[in-house]
């Protein structure tokens, strides 16, 4: 397999302004504003694999090498994108959430079982305003304009906080006293970031990925709170692994390291928050994505960093399995560019760059 990036994977998007981008197992999205301040034009797009009509173009087999205009999204004013293992997502600008692709366990979120090859509405969702999405292997999150949690999709590891196992293919209010800011999702396990900048974890914890040794809590249904240096900014997950990032924009990291995705040389999984270092220094970033066993960031000074199995810029297969950091910024100056957004499939990274 490659490990050279592309810079777009087709024509479609040369020079067009991509605000975000997002990810599943085998495919991917991509949005695009043409008109600043008016998200009634925005459009997405989607490519890669589409076993169950994952890219939305209405047909469930056929796959896209290079990235494809998803019409039935026109007109809607999309602004935020989410993807499931083999299922997309997508946020309006007036809160309304829209699904399409996988069904199983209910992670489309309309009440049964069944797969989308088009954008649906999800119309339990619409009392609500959302103005975020996430999603894990087949478990979904919606964040409301007041700081509200809802879960729906598959929960045999308790990864949608509700108090027990059973999942449910309607989306359901998450039982939290506190105001949330922040989701996120890994393969089956969830984390929270409150308002106050505290961060919960609830689901599986097979490889530590809720903080705390795995023999301890092997999974957990309801949200646990996770010990690290608050207040917190903002939080992340990969496959089985977490991070957060903290006021100091430091990198906190914590569960599977198989493949040193956490930095670390030793340990494969079961790991502690720990700080990632760079030089004898905690690493400061911006943003933080991750596959199943690799890690891509922008560090605050705009350098794209990736460490763990799979490395985008080294050649040699020796070179994808550093544990440590290393400075993959590319030396083609269109590289050089702004980061808009960054996301993570099952073995690939996306990221989007400002035109500027």
């Amino acid at each position: 397999m490659s490990v050279k990036p592309t810079l777009v994977p087709s024509r479609a998007l040369h020079h067009q302004n991509v605000i975000a981008v997002s990810c599943g197992a085998g495919h991917s999205f991509a949005l695009v504003s043409p008109v600043e301040g008016d998200p009634t034009q925005n459009i997405v797009y989607s490519w890669g694999k589409c076993n169950f009509g994952q890219l939305g173009h209405g047909e469930e087999e056929v796959d896209k090498s290079s990235a494809t205009h998803i019409v039935q999204l026109d007109n809607l004013g999309v602004v935020g994108l989410g993807a499931g293992d083999a299922y997309g997502l997508a946020v309006t600008h007036m809160g309304s959430v829209y699904s399409w692709g996988c069904g199983f366990g209910g992670g489309l979120g309309h009440g049964n079982e069944s797969h989308l090859f088009s954008p649906k509405k999800i119309e339990a969702l619409s009392p609500h305003v959302i103005r975020k999405v996430t999603a894990g292997k087949t478990h979904t999150l919606g964040l409301s304009d007041k700081g509200e949690v809802f879960v729906w999709g598959t929960n045999k590891s308790g990864q949608l906080g509700i108090g027990s196992n059973t999942g449910t293919s309607t989306p359901k209010r998450l039982g939290f006293d506190k105001i949330v800011r922040e989701i996120a999702c890994g393969e089956s396990h969830t984390l929270i970031l409150t308002e106050e900048g505290t961060v919960y974890g609830f689901g599986s914890n097979s490889k530590g990925q809720l903080g705390i040794p795995s023999q301890q809590t092997p999974q957990s249904n309801e949200p646990l709170p996770i010990k690290l240096e608050e207040p917190i900014l903002n939080i992340g997950c990969g496959l089985n692994y977490s991070w957060a990032i903290d006021k100091n924009n430091h990198l906190w990291m914590w569960g599977d390291n198989i493949g040193g995705q956490l930095a670390l040389i030793e340990t494969p999984w079961d790991v502690p928050p720990h700080l990632v270092m760079l030089d004898n220094a905690p690493l400061q970033v911006k943003r933080v994505s991750g596959t199943q066993y690799a890690t891509i960031c922008e560090s605050l000074q705009g350098t794209i960093y990736t460490w763990g199995e799979l490395f985008l810029w080294q050649d040699t297969v020796k070179d994808r399995q550093k544990p440590l950091p290393q400075n993959c910024t590319p030396k083609e100056s269109r590289i050089k560019r702004r980061v808009v957004d960054m996301a993570s499939g099952c073995n690939h990274f996306v990221v989007a760059l400002s035109l500027d």
